[in-house]
């Protein structure tokens, strides 16, 4: 018996078929198309993921440098490092206050010095006075008139300077959400490290100067003349 013309053997009709068999293709490239994009976004995920870990690495490589170092200059040396490889600025200042007259002191720049303009000014003095980051936005970036971040460094609490970021390196077109954690991290361990730096200067001068006072001449060493040596030291007289 012959088929009929457009019926296929189970008795469904061709067109009706081809239409399920298209509907079907296009479920397929559907879910194609979303397995493609989640890959991507893992991928993307990824790349962020071991990105993160990169900076924090560095990170800790750089801290461990900055508490491994007891000289207060070469920890200004190690700051203004991450500040250009890490945070990817090449013209910034750090300010310090003087203890007793409360005053920033200047005591690094890199690159040009930032422009004098009321509203610079005035970024400092709250980050100082407030102790809050300060960070400009993507538009602010390019705005002279303001730095481009100010991160305040505290110890114990206190506000006891500020990093002046006025300008970023070419490739660095904005700030990234891990810039924020990275300049709360510095400004709290550059100014530990700073105020170790200082303290260990201090000591070491102190030591210096009584030792010097308490070795008069090049006898042997004995007990009683170590025992000199180390009550003035202490500040104490010896038994």
């Amino acid at each position: 018996m012959a088929k009929a013309v457009g019926v296929s053997d189970d008795g469904k009709s061709l067109p009706g078929e081809a239409g399920g068999l298209r509907i079907e293709l296009a479920n397929l490239r559907h879910r194609l198309e979303m397995a493609e994009q989640e890959k991507e976004e893992l991928r993307a995920a990824n790349e962020l993921l071991e990105e993160q870990n990169s900076i924090l690495g560095n990170l800790a490589v750089a801290f461990h440098r900055l508490y491994s170092s007891t000289d207060y200059v070469q920890v200004v040396d190690i700051v203004k490092e991450i500040i250009v490889n890490l945070i990817g600025s090449n013209e910034f200042s750090i300010h310090v206050l003087d203890g007793n007259k409360g005053q920033p002191v200047l005591i690094t720049r890199e690159g040009k010095a930032g422009s004098t303009t009321a509203e610079r000014d005035r970024v400092i003095a709250e980050t100082t006075s407030t102790g809050e980051l300060f960070m400009a936005d993507e538009k602010m970036l390019r705005d002279k008139k303001k730095p481009v971040a100010c991160i305040p460094l505290k110890l114990r609490g206190a506000t006891m300077g500020t990093i002046v970021l006025d300008g970023l390196l070419v490739q660095k077109k904005r700030f990234g959400k891990q810039d924020r954690e990275i300049f709360e991290l510095l400004g709290n361990h550059a100014s530990m490290a700073l105020y170790l730096g200082k303290l260990n200067w201090i000591v070491a001068r102190e030591v210096k100067l009584k030792l010097r006072d308490a070795i008069e001449d090049l006898t042997p060493p004995t007990t009683t003349s170590i025992k000199s040596i180390v009550s003035i030291l202490s500040d104490k007289k010896p038994r």
